[in-house]
């Protein structure tokens, strides 16, 4: 399930980001900071509103969260929901939790008339790639390299049509 998050809920979200090292590593290369959860509620594009912006966790059989979600809503124009994380930790990775929620995202995106989503896929992080792809979305342009954290990478940027809108 899908649960919206807010500021209170960082050190909970945090857990999960301490949790995933092992994507921290790939995407910036070291751990992420104590207070990145915290700093994620904020983290919009120059001049976007940050009260687009959409954190979500991802619960578990338990009800304790198994993974992050976040993204920001009418980015990069009003038609689309960008998804700029989905992140499941190690020990649920496998079992069908990132299928889960990210079809309980596009379920809710879709009800929301958004023509599209798009997202970015690291070219290292092969297994998200494919995992995108079987979701349906297409790579639209490879994005110049970026230094992200530590490490300078090469991106996809990836779309899924929802509608003809």
């Amino acid at each position: 399930m899908l649960r919206p998050l807010t500021r209170s809920d960082a050190r909970t979200a945090q857990a999960v980001l301490d949790a995933c090292h092992d994507y921290a590593l790939l995407f910036q290369g070291h751990a992420f900071s104590p207070n990145a959860a915290e700093a994620e509620f904020d983290a919009v594009p120059s001049g976007f509103p940050v009260d687009r912006k959409r954190v979500f966790g991802i619960e578990g059989s338990a009800g304790h969260l198994v993974g992050l979600l976040e993204g920001l809503s009418g980015y990069p124009s009003n038609e689309v929901w960008y998804l700029g994380l989905l992140l499941v930790v190690p020990a649920a990775r496998g079992r069908g939790v990132g299928t889960y929620a990210y079809a309980a995202l596009e379920s809710a995106v879709r009800g929301e008339s958004f023509a599209a989503i798009e997202l970015a896929v690291l070219k290292d992080n092969v297994g998200a790639l494919a995992f995108w792809q079987r979701m349906g979305f297409t790579v639209i342009r490879e994005v110049p390299a970026a230094t992200l954290g530590a490490k300078r990478h090469e991106r996809f940027a990836m779309r899924k049509k929802l509608s003809d809108a």
